[in-house]
C-alpha cells in the first residue's frame, strides 16, 4: 500500500479551515485515492458513498478552486505534485513514472506552466532501464524551441503562430487562476499584439520558450471583461490591425 506525505500544517490553512467537515473529509480522500501522478478517475458516486456525502462533480470543483480540475475524462490535483515530489526534473523511477503518467494524459505543458521551473522535462533515459521522459512525438518541436538566438534578440518575424501546447494551457490558466473563459481567437489575437509591442530586438531572450513563457505571464496581467474579451476593445482593435499590417507575410502573399 502507498504512503504519502502529509501537510499538518493543513489546521492552520485558511482556506482548509474554511471547508466543512464533509469537503475536508472528500479532499483528505482525493489525496488518498489519486494515483502517483495526482490524477482521479471521475466517479462523483463513488466519492459520496467513500465519504458519506451528497455531493455534485459542480459543486466539487467550485468549492476546491483550482485545486482540482476537471480536464477530459480524469480529475488532477497540481499540488499534489509539488508537495509530494518537490520537482520533477529528477531521474528517480518514481518521479520518471510520474512524468510519464502525465504526458499519457496530455497535462505536462499544463503543469509545466504551473509549477514553473520545478517541471523541467528529463530527455536522458536512466541507466539500465527502459523508461525515458523523451516524447518521440514532439522531437520536433522541442528541437525548435531549444534553440538559441545567436544575439538572444528576438524579433516579431522570427515567430509565426503561437504553439498549440501554449494555447491550451493559457486558456487553461485563465479559467483557473483569473476565472476567464477566453477563447482560442482572443489568445491568438493577443500574442499578435504581443509579438508587436515586445518583440522589437531590445530584450534578451535565451531561446523561444522564454518568449512563450513571456506571453504566458504577460497574458495574465492585461484586463478582461466578465465575457473575457479585453477591457478596452477599441484600444484592442486598433493594437491588432497595427500587429496585423505589419506581420510577416505568408509565402502565398510574398509570392504575389
Amino acid at each position: 500500500m502507498p504512503k504519502r506525505f502529509t501537510d499538518t500544517e493543513k489546521w492552520k490553512d485558511d482556506w482548509y479551515l474554511s471547508l466543512n467537515n464533509d469537503y475536508r473529509i472528500i479532499w483528505q480522500w482525493l489525496l488518498d485515492n489519486c494515483n502517483h501522478a495526482g490524477i482521479c478517475k471521475p466517479s462523483i458516486n463513488l466519492l459520496n458513498m467513500m465519504c458519506n456525502t451528497s455531493i455534485s462533480e459542480s459543486d466539487l470543483i467550485s468549492i476546491m478552486n483550482g485545486r482540482i480540475l476537471k480536464i477530459s475524462n480524469i480529475w488532477f490535483i497540481p499540488k499534489f505534485l509539488k508537495f509530494q515530489y518537490g520537482t520533477l526534473n529528477s531521474k528517480k523511477p518514481a518521479v520518471v513514472s510520474v512524468v510519464n503518467e502525465l504526458k499519457k494524459n496530455d497535462l505536462f505543458h499544463l503543469v509545466k506552466e504551473l509549477l514553473d521551473n520545478d517541471c523541467i522535462m528529463i530527455t536522458e533515459p536512466l541507466e539500465n532501464s527502459s523508461v525515458t521522459i523523451k516524447d518521440k512525438d514532439k522531437d520536433k518541436d522541442k528541437d525548435k524551441d531549444i534553440i538559441i538566438n545567436k544575439n538572444g534578440f528576438f524579433k516579431e518575424l522570427d515567430f509565426d503562430e503561437l504553439p498549440e501546447q501554449y494555447q491550451r494551457s493559457i486558456i487553461e490558466q485563465m479559467k483557473i487562476q483569473k476565472q476567464k473563459d477566453i477563447e482560442l481567437n482572443v489568445v491568438l489575437s493577443m500574442w499578435q499584439i504581443f509579438k508587436t509591442q515586445n518583440l522589437t530586438g531590445d530584450k534578451f531572450y535565451n531561446n523561444r520558450n522564454e518568449v512563450y513563457r513571456h506571453f504566458t505571464n504577460w497574458i495574465k496581467t492585461q484586463k478582461f471583461e466578465h465575457n473575457a474579451k479585453p477591457a478596452n476593445e477599441k484600444r484592442f482593435d486598433a493594437y491588432l490591425e497595427f500587429a496585423n499590417r505589419y506581420k510577416k507575410p505568408s509565402n502565398d502573399e510574398a509570392v504575389n
